[in-house]
C-alpha cells in the first residue's frame, strides 16, 4: 500500500516517533520541516507491521483512505502499491545505515535499504494476499536494483526514468539518450517476470 509517510506523520508522530527516519541530529522526520520532511524508518519492525495492518484494513473494506497518499494508491483487487515519500534522504539509525551505501552511484545510495523493505513486503503479500501484485518503484536514490536481488514474481516494477533524473523527456529525441533508455529498460525487463510500468513526467518537462 502506498501509505503516505505524510499521513503517517499526522497519525503516528506523537505516539510512535520510532516509525520515522532518524536525522543525524537525533530528531525524527515527522513532517516538521516542510512537505517532504516526513519519512519512514524502513528497518523498524513495528512500523512494518503497522503498514501490513493498514493494507489488511484497506483490503477488508475499512475506510482508511486518509492514510494513503491519494485514493488511486489504495489497494485494489489486483495491486498493492508502495512508494516512499518524495525526497527520501535515508535514516541514520544503525540498522538503516547498515543498508545504506553513501559512496554508491546516485541511484543506488538507498537501493539496498528500500529493496530490503520491498522484499519483506513481497513475502508478506505472498503469504496474506497471494492473489495480489506488489508495485515497487525505482526512483531517485533507490532507482537501481541491487545486483544480488532476485525480483520476486509478485512484484511489478514501477520505473521512473523519463522526465526526471537520468532521462529528461526532452532529450529522448537524441539517439544516444534514446538508446541508453532502451538499454536500461531491456536490462530491467530481463530481471522482472512482469511487464514494467513506466512513470512519465513529460508534462512537467521541456517540450520536445
Amino acid at each position: 500500500a502506498s501509505a503516505s509517510a505524510t499521513t503517517h506523520a499526522t497519525t503516528y508522530a506523537a505516539t510512535h516517533p520510532e516509525f520515522f527516519a532518524l536525522r543525524p541530529d537525533g530528531t525524527r522526520t515527522v513532517g516538521d520541516r516542510g512537505q517532504h520532511s516526513s519519512q519512514r524508518c524502513y528497518s523498524n519492525e513495528a512500523g512494518f507491521q503497522e503498514h501490513l495492518r493498514l493494507i489488511g484494513r484497506a483490503i477488508a473494506g475499512e475506510d482508511v483512505a486518509a492514510l494513503f497518499n491519494v485514493p488511486a494508491t489504495m489497494p485494489n483487487a489486483r495491486y498493492i502499491y508502495w512508494w516512499p515519500n518524495d525526497g527520501f534522504a535515508g535514516c541514520s539509525c544503525p540498522d538503516c545505515l547498515r543498508l545504506t551505501d553513501a559512496g554508491a552511484p546516485a541511484n543506488a545510495v538507498y537501493a539496498r535499504l528500500v529493496w530490503d523493505y520491498a522484499l519483506r513486503l513481497s513475502r508478506a503479500v505472498a503469504e496474506r494476499w497471494p492473489d495480489r501484485v506488489l508495485k515497487v518503484p525505482l526512483y531517485q536514490n533507490y532507482g537501481a536494483i541491487p545486483a544480488s536481488t532476485v525480483v520476486p514474481a509478485n512484484i511489478a516494477l514501477n520505473v521512473v526514468r523519463f522526465g526526471s533524473g537520468r532521462f529528461p523527456a526532452a532529450y529522448l529525441k537524441e539517439p544516444a539518450y534514446w538508446q541508453d533508455a532502451i538499454d536500461d529498460i531491456d536490462a530491467l525487463n530481463a530481471r522482472s517476470s512482469r511487464k514494467l510500468w513506466l512513470w512519465v513526467h513529460y508534462p512537467h518537462s521541456p517540450r520536445i
